[in-house]
């Protein structure tokens, strides 16, 4: 009896342990993928003038999306080649059916088509909704009504107001234009972000979150 509790106990362990290698490696997978595709995407997006961080961010997303889905079709080769053979059979199979096409044809084609699903969707949204996608859900209620933007501060930019502690130019990153004398600006009272005062309402219209830190409002 206590044999069998011990064996429980150390399947148990085993299978917690299997599970967080398993998240583990899921993550380490997506993570470079993702940073591979934001630097493929970037890339493309400058040679073909659709802008570089637009490409990075499609690129991330659809490079995370690819390589989680071929770890998990290799994960699914692996167990439907694995009963009753070696490890080192296995390896060798695996690497013949990748080199040959079996593995692409009966196992990838399933994720590069939802993969070019994505990119299809990817192109036709732009920045403003791939952020809202990646929003938590409260920022994607609703936006601030008219009453709420009256209520927010605002003043006209003047020499001294125009640079920060540091004597840098304040810069507006929803249009990433510098504040000039003379233009309107809104500072968020919760995070004191500054932006021009028709960029933020615009965003703030669509979303309750600070651009910058995205705190909600």
């Amino acid at each position: 009896m206590v044999e069998e509790d011990r064996c429980i106990s150390i399947c148990s362990v085993s299978g917690f342990v299997t599970n967080i290698l398993s998240g583990a490696l899921t993550c380490v997978f997506a993570l470079v993928g993702s940073l591979v595709g934001a630097i493929t995407g970037a890339l493309a997006g400058r040679a073909s003038h659709s802008g570089l961080f637009r490409g990075a961010g499609l690129g991330a997303v659809a490079g995370a999306v690819l390589s989680v889905e071929v770890l998990e079709a290799s994960r699914a080769y692996w167990r439907s080649q694995h009963s009753g053979s070696s490890s080192l059979l296995s390896i060798t199979g695996f690497l013949a059916d990748f080199f040959n096409g079996r593995f692409m044809r009966e196992f990838l084609r399933p994720s590069f088509s939802s993969v070019q699903r994505w990119q299809v969707n990817l192109t036709e949204m732009s920045y403003e909704d791939i952020y809202d996608m990646l929003l938590p859900a409260e920022g994607r209620i609703k936006g601030a009504s008219q009453e709420f933007l009256g209520s927010l501060p605002q003043h006209v930019v003047t020499k001294g107001s125009r640079v920060d502690a540091c004597g840098d130019v304040v810069c507006c990153v929803i249009c990433l234009q510098e504040l000039d004398e003379g233009d309107v600006a809104r500072t968020l009272p919760a995070c004191k972000h500054t932006f021009h005062m028709k960029c933020v309402d615009e965003w703030l219209s669509r979303r309750l979150l600070c651009p910058v830190c995205r705190q909600y409002m």
